[in-house]
């Protein structure tokens, strides 16, 4: 009996010596910090296509509830079921303020295709497995000057018939803006080079009309003088001047042309080695770029009457132009050249609003500047000269 007591005694240690002995699962602390909370953000510009998103400076919270940091960029303009593409993923560190704590990290980003509205998902991983995700967007264009703001949505625009309708432009931003002309409440432009060899579309922001308003006709003038049929006309650069419109034919024969809009007939051609990469019509004077870094001056008529060699460029040379107020404004990546007419002499270039341009316009000492599918605009004045 005592031995059966015994071994029961023994039993009964054992099992509560492996009872102590067993591990038991962490007490995870509840998370307390929020999504209102981890907003508190702040986003600095660094250059056209780079930017830092970092916390800011009253992201204060009780607990180091934030294990790990995920970013994501919402492609979602290039039509993917999934938009969000993973750019990197990075560990905080806590500071003690008082009686809190402040998250800090900081998150440096390449932007891809820069200039426009880019949208970032913050994915902050937290202590007991959750997520909570934070959307951010950021307007590139607001580099290099604060004071940029969008003027123009090509997506309201949809898509546009040409050729009597018998072809149609499909909508941006599929499409995307090549030049474009202000003139009262109408916006003459054309669409990248799917569309921009059938001519020049006209939109009324007032109304929201779209008219197919150049080279209705079944034939266009060569460069020999004769007429030969069926020649598509139309290109990438455009410029108008009362009732003149001109417009760079992109193909083997290359060229310009003057289109008489009360007409409806094209009337000069104006052969050219090469295409253009930008025209504009001033008093009875043709100015486009040549070659990228050739500016050549014709009067309406197709006469010669001058060639300038632009300055040299690292690359890309110059493309788009603008005459305002006796000055011809030179478009070339991250600056704009100014060419004071009266004695073709040049003044201090400007600092460029956008690296990429495509068309620009200036009235009432406003610059309105295209990019991809929108138009932009900033004070003339504000623009800073190159230092």
């Amino acid at each position: 009996m005592l031995r059966l007591v015994q071994l029961l005694l023994l039993t009964f240690f054992v099992l509560l010596i492996i009872n102590c002995n067993k591990p038991t699962q962490p007490i995870i602390p509840d998370v307390t910090t929020t999504e209102a909370t981890l907003k508190n953000l702040q986003i600095d510009i660094i250059s056209s296509d780079s930017l830092v998103i970092r916390n800011g400076d009253s992201l204060l919270v009780n607990a180091m509830d934030v294990v790990k940091i995920s970013v994501f960029e919402d492609r979602w303009y290039q039509g993917l079921e999934d938009s969000l593409v993973f750019l990197k993923t990075i560990t905080p560190s806590y500071k003690n303020v008082g009686s809190l704590l402040k998250l800090e990290f900081l998150l440096p980003i390449k932007v891809h295709y820069p200039d426009y509205d880019k949208t970032f998902v913050l994915q902050f991983n937290m202590s007991d497995g959750t997520i909570i995700n934070v959307k951010e967007w950021v307007s590139m264009y607001k580099y290099p000057y604060n004071n940029s703001e969008k003027w123009f949505d090509f997506d309201v625009v949809g898509s546009i018939p040409i050729l009597g309708g018998e072809y149609t432009c499909p909508p941006a931003p599929w499409s995307h803006l090549q030049d474009f002309e202000l003139i009262g409440n109408d916006i003459y432009f054309t669409y990248d080079h799917s569309c921009s060899y059938w001519g020049v579309t006209k939109y009324n922001i007032n109304t929201g009309e779209k008219e197919d308003v150049t080279f209705k006709f079944n034939s266009a003038i060569d460069f020999t003088g004769k007429v030969s049929a069926l020649l598509s006309a139309g290109g990438t650069s455009l410029a108008l001047d009362n009732n003149y419109l001109f417009i760079d034919f992109v193909s083997s024969i290359g060229g310009l042309y003057r289109y008489n809009m009360l007409t409806d007939s094209t009337e000069v051609g104006i052969k050219i080695s090469s295409g253009t990469w930008g025209i504009e019509a001033s008093n009875d004077t043709l100015f486009f770029i040549s070659n990228m870094n050739y500016l050549k001056l014709y009067n309406y008529d197709g006469v010669s009457l001058n060639s300038i060699r632009l300055p040299q460029t690292k690359e890309y040379g110059y493309y788009h132009l603008e005459q305002y107020e006796g000055i011809l404004y030179i478009w070339s990546l991250d600056k704009i050249l100014r060419l004071k007419l009266k004695n073709l002499s040049f003044l201090t270039p400007l600092v460029a609003p956008t690296l990429w341009n495509d068309g620009f316009d200036i009235h009432n000492g406003v610059l309105y500047y295209g990019d991809w599918t929108d138009i932009y605009w900033i004070e003339l004045s504000e623009l800073r000269e190159v230092e």
